[in-house]
């Protein structure tokens, strides 16, 4: 069955194609503002040969990589610590649904007044975006932990950390594995927009050289490519997540 499913997209995609390179094929200005897949294509190839763009590729997704590690971490602390001091839950949870709505485009900025123009500033700011979302999943997995559980634990063990350690931190551990293609797509975006607001490397600084060119093929072809990076790295999420959903 998943392999009729896979022919059903594959041609699906195949007519997606073939329509849109007939669609611009004899109209030029369509062709300028959509670009063509033909020309797509021969411009993928020829930058990956040429110009860099796996490194373009290997830059963002390093910086999404690496702001994940950080951002899970540091954002995994940030949901406990909210949800095991009352005076904090009341006080730093509104501030964190603030956070969290705040785009990224606005703090950007300021990442390359205090980290530069190198990945330190992508780091950063896909370590925000993945940070908050961890946060924010630790917080509820945390906070709605069976009640029966957590008092069968506290009888057997008696002890608050036993607690932690055998049923809230496997319960957030789970929910972060479950959710690493979401938290993975959000540091990615977290790099890209700091790519576009100041980089001289990654496929964000890739596409805002296309656009300055208004090459809409090569804009495609940066997002094609990040595309297919990105999915190699979501395959090691999907391992994580059945990994732990077997666990659960």
């Amino acid at each position: 069955m998943s392999r009729v499913i896979i022919l059903g997209i594959g041609m699906a995609f195949a007519a997606l194609l073939g329509g849109w390179e007939l669609a611009v094929r004899h109209d030029s200005f369509l062709g300028f503002l959509l670009g063509q897949p033909s020309f797509i294509a021969s411009a993928l190839v020829e930058d990956i040969v040429h110009a860099g763009l796996i490194g373009h590729v290997a830059f963002t997704l390093l910086a999404a990589a690496l702001g994940l590690v950080f951002g899970a971490i540091l954002g995994a602390l940030a949901g406990f610590a909210v949800a095991y001091n009352k005076t904090g839950d009341i006080a730093l949870s509104p501030i964190l649904n603030v956070l969290s709505v705040i785009p990224l485009f606005a703090v950007g900025p300021m990442t390359i007044f205090w980290f530069g123009q190198g990945i330190a500033s992508k780091i950063f700011l896909a370590a925000l975006a993945s940070g908050l979302l961890a946060a924010a999943l630790v917080y509820q997995h945390v906070r709605s932990t069976p009640l029966a559980m957590r008092e069968l634990v506290t009888v057997m063990a008696r002890n608050r950390s036993e607690v932690f350690r055998r049923v809230e931190l496997p319960y957030a551990s789970l929910s972060l594995m479950t959710n690493t293609r979401a938290l993975f797509g959000v540091a990615v975006s977290g790099a890209v927009i700091g790519e576009f607001i100041g980089a001289d490397r990654g496929v964000g600084h890739y596409i805002i050289v296309a656009e300055g060119l208004y090459d809409v093929n090569r804009i495609w072809a940066g997002v094609f490519a990040l595309s297919m990076g990105a999915v190699m790295l979501a395959w090691v999420g999907v391992q994580l997540e059945k990994f732990a959903r077997s666990r659960l």
